[in-house]
């Protein structure tokens, strides 16, 4: 998060996900050798406002000045 950028409440930002396919074990308290963790760097530029309830996967950018309203999934880059 950079400066002046603001998460609001019951926001939640995932930098690192297992796959659900069935070709891994899951769970934290399984070896890492056994499951199949992905994880991307999430990056909130300056002046970023998320709205109330908003998810943010893995590998996202959000732009400078970009706002974004309540109850969203971003799963993709998104420029102001």
């Amino acid at each position: 998060m950079d400066d002046f950028s603001r998460l609001s409440s019951r926001g939640a930002i995932y930098a690192e996900s297992e796959a659900y396919s069935g070709e891994a074990l899951i769970n934290p308290m399984i070896e890492a050798r056994y499951r199949n963790i992905s994880s991307g760097l999430v990056t909130l530029e300056r002046h970023v406002i998320i709205g109330t309830g908003t998810s943010i996967m893995l590998g996202v950018k959000i732009g400078e000045g970009t706002a974004v309203g309540s109850m969203p999934l971003v799963n993709r880059i998104l420029d102001a």
